[in-house]
């Protein structure tokens, strides 16, 4: 789990980590002027789709709102999808201004109508509308925690491609709609332990049928299995699967990385997308990146960056258990056309830094890089920034890394950024009911790192 018993959350805030004069979203912010508080006209309805909610087991799933405009209230509509596409509309929320409100999905279902009933799921989807005269205003967040086991998944609702915010007038800007040509999502997943499984779910979002091939592939690219997955219209299919070798010793597979690549005919936001490794033998739970692949492009410098990894031994004050050690992890899988040269820095103490391993990534191919012996070296306890570098496509890289502890217990992800100058950075939710805790990473241009408890 991210936070096993701890933090609900862990919010990654730095100085280098956002595109200069945006939020982390890119969305404009409202804005007043001297002839008075801006007044909504065209009021178009806006919809952001959530891949995944699940409530089997012990899983509970929460959507998290949050009103971006600090002039106005406004209200949100929830709808539920179930599993097999019947939609169950709930009651409106209203959103105070730049206030935040939850929707249970668990206590929704119980209240299910009886012509619903029928058709109630253990997993579905779900969308978020609101009425106003751009897109951005209202951002949602999906939960999906299981105490008991100690598995915890977040995924943002996103909003369709085909319309992106004119960041100067910040008025709507038409895309031309992708073809319904071949469209291809590649993934990054990995094992912590031979009890370790893969699940991705498919919620389509369309009128029609959604014929998915799924290949999963090794470190080396090799494919080792495929599937063919149809998703109907309106439909969630949720699928499972074990990544790679299992026949070893535990050290041995987390050692190793590997993909699965996602292909279907439409339109890329016809389909949402959304993985994660389960363990809940150890109580390990960790998002799986997934994007599409954007072929070509201009070979450049990448640069990114990771703040606050914990290592070793935590301050007291964040009140972790008096034995818990943090051990740092960083999977990458190259998924373009191109050899990737991988080169990286440690930062630590009062901007201190020394080199990590450098690492040759062939195209298709995954791999761990080996980070226990160079930052143990170091005697470290509390917290790290990896940096690291190539020369190749933008997007050439997928990228899982953060920090976890002995037992596998606690996860705590990075999601590294790449690096650049920034106005801002903000968060969509955080809560300290409950017994959570709230932890901020801070990060700096001078490599400096702090994380806040």
């Amino acid at each position: 789990m991210r936070t096993a018993a701890m933090t609900a959350a862990c919010l990654a805030i730095s100085a280098v980590f956002a595109q200069a004069g945006q939020s982390e979203s890119g969305t404009p912010t409202s804005k007043t002027s001297t002839l008075g508080v801006y007044k909504p006209t065209k009021l178009d309805t806006y919809t952001e789709y959530g891949g995944l909610w699940r409530t089997d087991r012990t899983f509970e799933s929460t959507i998290r709102l949050s009103n971006q405009l600090s002039i106005s209230p406004i209200d949100a509509t929830v709808t539920l999808y179930m599993a097999d596409g019947t939609p169950y509309l709930l009651p409106a929320v209203h959103l105070n201004s730049s206030g935040v409100s939850t929707v249970n999905i668990n206590d929704a279902l119980q209240k299910t109508p009886e012509s619903i009933l029928p058709h109630i799921s253990s997993f579905g989807s779900a969308s978020v509308s609101y009425k106003y005269d751009w897109q951005g205003v209202v951002y949602a967040q999906m939960s999906m925690l299981d105490i008991p086991r100690s598995l915890q998944y977040s995924y943002p609702f996103m909003f369709p491609m085909s319309t992106m915010p004119n960041m100067a007038g910040m008025q709507e800007t038409k895309q031309t709609k992708p073809s319904a040509g071949p469209t291809a999502l590649e993934g990054l997943i990995w094992s912590y332990s031979s009890h370790s499984k893969v699940f991705l779910s498919f919620a389509n979002t369309s009128k029609k049928d959604i014929d998915v091939r799924l290949s999963v592939l090794g470190e080396d690219g090799e494919e080792t299995e495929s599937r063919s997955v149809i998703v109907p219209a309106m439909n969630t299919v949720l699928q499972e699967l074990k990544p790679g070798r299992m026949d070893d010793a535990d050290e041995n597979i987390r050692s190793r990385a590997g993909g699965v690549r996602i292909e279907f005919n439409g339109d890329p936001d016809n389909l949402n997308v959304f993985g994660g490794i389960e363990d809940d033998e150890h109580g390990y739970s960790a998002n799986v990146p997934i994007n599409e692949v954007v072929k070509g492009g201009s070979v450049t410098t990448v640069a990114f960056a990771s703040p606050g990894v914990m290592v070793g031994k935590q301050d007291a004050m964040m009140g972790f258990p008096e034995h818990l050690r943090f051990e740092p992890y960083a999977y990458f899988r190259n998924v373009s056309d191109t050899p990737v040269e991988l080169s990286g820095k440690v930062y630590y103490g009062t901007a201190q830094s020394a080199p990590l391993p450098a690492l040759t990534l062939p195209p298709h191919q995954s791999r761990r890089l080996p980070l226990k012996e160079v930052i143990g070296s170091l005697g470290v306890n509390g917290s790290v920034t990896l940096t690291f570098s190539y020369r190749g496509p933008q997007s050439a890289l997928l990228v899982a890394d953060g920090s976890v502890d002995q037992s596998g217990n606690y996860v705590f992800e990075a999601e590294a950024r790449t690096t650049a100058e920034t106005a801002s950075k903000s968060s969509i939710y955080w809560t300290m009911s409950n017994g959570f805790d709230i932890c901020i990473r801070f990060g700096t241009r001078a490599k400096k790192q702090k994380i806040f408890c």
